[in-house]
């Protein structure tokens, strides 16, 4: 539970009235405070990675400066974050057609570089964001078949790997397709500048509000725009469509981007397998012989 000491931590003048543990979530423990002010979201964890709550709270703020919505960043610490308590409902045609045209809004302001993280202006600059709890590196290259394939695919194989999740022949293939797709032999689709992108959106990471959806849980960083949207198509929500919609009413996509979703779907994937072992692995597996199949 949280304790009165606990929002002075995070510099909240606030007095706890109740607090209410919450399911869900793969990191953090999650609780709903209400206070004599305003009710919010707390996120603490029992083992705090360095700068973790740091790398999603400037997440939430550099999405949220380019227009799409999110829960606002009340105080974050090295051991937990709070953040605006937002009380989901039931998705429509209206809030998901317009969340899909958020979402194409920022994939279609280019920013400097793949890979590179938020701006955190309460420290350093960010090295590592979290993508459930497996870690993934902040940096920047000037295309995204190398990022991904060298601060993506490779590390997330050899924790895969080192955790037995992913045995020695699969690995193998991975590696061969990670060399692949950097030598220009897997279709990435037409050139695309990197954006900003959520970098974990699915469909659990979506609080429906009236009118749009407010996005939580980010690990943003300047990507491919198809990974939101590949991410979003492997753990969809029933709106998918509506979204789609909408995204293609601001950035209509090109007609062989389905094509594309295996690939980009590689990075979940690989998350799920780290985190879970079991059937995500034989899916990891089947996807990466299906993308070497059609591969030059």
């Amino acid at each position: 539970m949280i304790e009165q000491r606990f929002l002075q931590e995070l510099g909240l003048d606030a007095k706890v009235d109740s607090s209410q543990p919450l399911s869900g979530g793969d990191t953090a423990l999650t609780y709903r405070v209400e206070t004599d002010d305003l009710p919010l979201l707390i996120k603490t964890t029992k083992r705090p990675r360095p700068g973790m709550f740091q790398a999603e709270a400037a997440s939430l703020n550099w999405l949220s400066a380019a227009g799409l919505t999110t829960p606002r960043v009340i105080s974050v610490t090295d051991s937990a974050l709070a953040l605006e308590w937002i009380s989901s409902k039931p998705p429509t045609r209206r809030a998901a057609v317009q969340f899909g045209r958020e979402l194409a809004a920022i994939h279609s302001a280019p920013i400097a570089a793949f890979g590179i993280p938020p701006p955190n202006p309460t420290g350093p600059p960010l090295s590592t964001s979290w993508v459930g709890n497996v870690p993934t590196s902040y940096g920047s290259w000037n295309d995204w078949a190398t990022f991904y394939s060298e601060a993506r695919l490779l590390p997330l194989a050899e924790l895969a790997s080192q955790s037995g999740a992913m045995s020695i022949s699969a690995l193998a293939e991975l590696t061969d397709l990670a060399e692949r797709l950097t030598d220009g032999y897997i279709d990435v689709g037409p050139p695309t500048p990197p954006s900003r992108i959520h970098g974990d959106l699915w469909s659990g990471n979506l609080l429906w509000r009236t009118d749009t959806a407010s996005i939580i849980d980010p690990a943003a960083h300047g990507g491919h725009p198809e990974t939101d949207l590949a991410m979003l198509a492997l753990f969809p929500p029933s709106a998918l469509s509506e979204i789609l919609a909408g995204y293609q009413e601001v950035r209509p996509l090109d007609d062989s981007w389905h094509q594309r979703i295996p690939l980009h779907q590689l990075l979940p994937l690989l998350v799920h397998t780290v985190m879970f072992g079991g059937g995500y692995s034989r899916q990891l597996e089947l996807t990466v012989t299906q993308i070497l199949a059609t591969a030059g």
